[in-house]
């Protein structure tokens, strides 16, 4: 085989491999020293580039052709990268080969280095270890950002979900005031009536009627702004503020907010007995009670009873035990209409977000957003019904000292 086959066959096969003379200079190098390692050119002083660590710790042509069945170890000068290998001579050459590749333990290195697998020798099981490690990395990298991606996903609806339940309540907040709107022209009308009669007081002098239709002008201007301050609350958002709040008087509040939504055709009714304390926000146990009564009054088409029953001491559902504190007393209000009532597919999913038996111009947040709002106050929601015989929700408070 003349020089150039070999040379050529050698580079193939060994891509760092060189060829040195009896002046240690470089008469051969492969092409893998090309771009990475440009001080390995053809010419160059072996003690200039390279310093090699086995088997001696100087460059000496006798000492290193004498040593053909010794590993080799040789560090390229101002590079991380070390190659392993042999050194051989050929008959007839008066020159000595470097046949070998490199020797990297880590990816860091590998591709600081630029090298790829192909820079290794054949059959060098680093470079089998490295194609794992590579394949580990690869796998890694695809699940970290996997992992990303789902969790920029996680966000974005968590962001459409906000939007949505603002929507949610912004709807709510229409129909309560396309309702009310009714009794707020009344008060309009008793304080227009009310400074007609004072004005024809004063005119005759009696001092202390104008202070009695002024006096009922302040109290229609106060149930006025009292209408409006709850239409806010419905359509605002707030962090939950947990207290200590009467069951009973906002459930009444809550019937008197909405009642006018609901139409003449519902019938809520409510229990009568004195307060009954729990611990919640009072703005969200409000905001709970009139999505159940607006979502049951469109599931009843306007026509229909709901009734609200208050079991003081409740025992938890079994389901309940391991999500709620079993050392606490609870309240439990139940919430019944005389709808349809849901089927099993639909029960289901009756609390997912976005979810609705309705139109589609429905957001299917009402209930979604009633479950919210009872977990956030520490309590949890259950749904029953028999198919034809209405809904049934069960909905337990932490209950309060009286």
């Amino acid at each position: 085989m003349n020089s150039d086959r070999l040379a050529s066959a050698l580079d193939f096969l060994f891509p760092f491999s060189f060829e040195f003379g009896r002046d240690l200079r470089l008469i051969n190098t492969g092409h893998g020293f090309d771009d990475r390692f440009p001080t390995m050119h053809v010419g160059a002083a072996l003690s200039d580039v390279a310093k090699v660590m086995r088997p001696v710790l100087h460059w000496d042509f006798t000492v290193l052709t004498n040593a053909t069945d010794r590993l080799v170890v040789i560090e390229i000068l101002e590079s991380p990268v070390r190659f392993t290998g042999q050194f051989v001579t050929i008959d007839g050459r008066d020159s000595c080969y470097f046949l070998g590749g490199p020797w990297v333990s880590t990816l860091e290195v590998m591709t600081a280095s630029r090298l790829q697998l192909s820079d290794f020798p054949p059959h060098d099981p680093r470079g089998d270890l490295l194609l794992q490690a590579q394949a580990r990395e690869a796998m890694l990298s695809d699940l970290a950002e996997t992992n990303r991606r789902m969790k920029q996903a996680e966000a974005e609806a968590r962001v459409l979900q906000e939007h949505a339940e603002r929507r949610q309540r912004m709807d709510v907040a229409a129909q309560v005031s396309g309702g009310l709107a009714h009794n707020f022209n009344n008060l309009l009308a008793l304080m227009e009536g009310h400074v007609e009669l004072a004005q024809i007081s004063a005119r005759q002098g009696d001092l202390e009627a104008v202070s009695q239709r002024l006096e009922q002008v302040r109290a229609a201007t106060t149930d006025a702004a009292d209408l409006i301050r709850q239409i806010q609350n419905l359509s605002v958002d707030r962090a939950v503020e947990i207290e200590r709040v009467d069951l009973v008087e906002v459930l009444g509040r809550a019937q008197r907010l909405v009642q006018p939504a609901l139409g003449t055709e519902v019938s809520w009714s409510i229990p009568a007995p004195g307060p009954i304390w729990i611990f919640c926000d009072p703005r969200a146990l409000q905001e709970i009670l009139i999505n159940l009564a607006l979502n049951a009054a469109e599931a009843m088409q306007k026509k229909g009873d709901i009734t609200c029953e208050i079991s003081e001491d409740a025992n938890l559902e079994p389901a309940l035990l391991g999500m709620l504190a079993g050392d606490k007393r609870w309240v439990c209000l139940t919430f019944t209409d005389s709808g349809p009532g849901f089927s099993d597919q639909a029960l289901d999913r009756a609390f997912e977000p976005f979810f609705s038996t309705k139109s589609e111009q429905h957001s299917g947040l009402g209930l979604a957003t009633v479950e919210r709002l009872v977990a956030l106050n520490g309590g949890a929601v259950r749904l029953g019904t028999t198919s034809g015989r209405g809904a049934v929700f069960r909905i337990w408070f932490e209950a309060a000292q009286g």
